[in-house]
């Protein structure tokens, strides 16, 4: 997309964010690790489980808790992720592929019903990508994702202005496959950096489908084979039979041979020995 055509480019650089953001697709994004999955709450009470939020949508993650009035910790985070809904409101091809989620740590207090009213403090609700507001149902569902997503929370000192937990900021950026593909602190979380790294994801996908689409001729076994690189090829495809080039019986007549072919390329599953 030209600069003129990217809404995150008109944001003012900042004393934080003082670069010029990258061109999308210019650099590549490594898969840090799958993303956990794990029983959460939503707004309306009921259970479900993160691994089928994303639904193939990449998936920006947010752990907070809304007694935070630390600027620079969860109100940055919910302030961050507004600014990438009201981004995402014209282009709604990428606002469709783009889910918001704001995840609280503190299940006693950050009730569905607290969610949810501080989901309406942030959420447009029209427009834009989707936004959900999740808590869990108490902290034995809480402490696996805190490990496992590596968000760090402890207890403050008795009185601290900011809140009753410290913890650094942490937002994640999951692609369509449920791997996390770039972790934000406060010095990275930069709506036009997220906004670039959520276009390179979508390049990278559209990328892999127009590859997928173009090997959707059938291969030969041949081919499935080199494809295995030695190991074991399980696939869906048909058995014919074929003359062999060189093999032939005892009156000179060519041998026949198994001729398979692989219908679906994209189902090739190869299992190491």
């Amino acid at each position: 997309m030209a600069g003129a055509q990217r809404p995150e480019l008109l944001l003012a650089r900042t004393a934080e964010y003082d670069y010029d953001a990258p061109e999308p697709g210019t650099y590549k994004l490594p898969v840090l690790k799958p993303a956990a999955d794990g029983a959460v709450l939503g707004a309306d009470g009921k259970p479900i489980r993160l691994r089928d939020l994303g639904d193939g949508r990449i998936v920006i993650l947010s752990f907070i808790y809304t007694r935070c009035t630390d600027p620079r910790a969860c109100l940055r985070a919910s302030g961050v992720l507004k600014q990438l809904q009201e981004l995402t409101l014209a282009e709604p091809g990428l606002a469709a592929n783009v889910l918001l989620v704001t995840l609280s740590f503190d299940p006693e207090h950050d009730t569905p019903e607290v969610m949810a009213r501080y989901g309406n403090v942030f959420n447009r609700k029209h427009g834009g990508a989707d936004w959900l507001f999740l808590t869990t149902q108490n902290r034995d569902q809480l402490a696996p994702l805190l490990e496992r997503y590596g968000q760090q929370v402890d207890a403050a000192k008795p009185g601290s202005a900011s809140g009753p937990y410290n913890h650094p900021l942490r937002v994640y950026l999951i692609d369509g496959q449920k791997r996390i593909r770039n972790i934000y602190s406060y010095g990275l979380l930069d709506p036009r950096l997220v906004m670039t790294d959520v276009r390179t994801l979508m390049m990278e996908s559209a990328a892999a489908q127009a590859v997928a689409a173009a090997r959707k001729e059938p291969l030969t076994w041949g081919e499935a084979v080199r494809k295995a690189e030695g190991n074991s090829v399980v696939v869906t495809g048909t058995v014919e039979t074929e003359p062999h080039p060189f093999r032939r019986d005892n009156r000179g007549e060519n041998l026949l041979r198994p001729k398979i072919t692989v219908i679906d390329p994209s189902q090739i599953e190869i299992v190491p020995k």
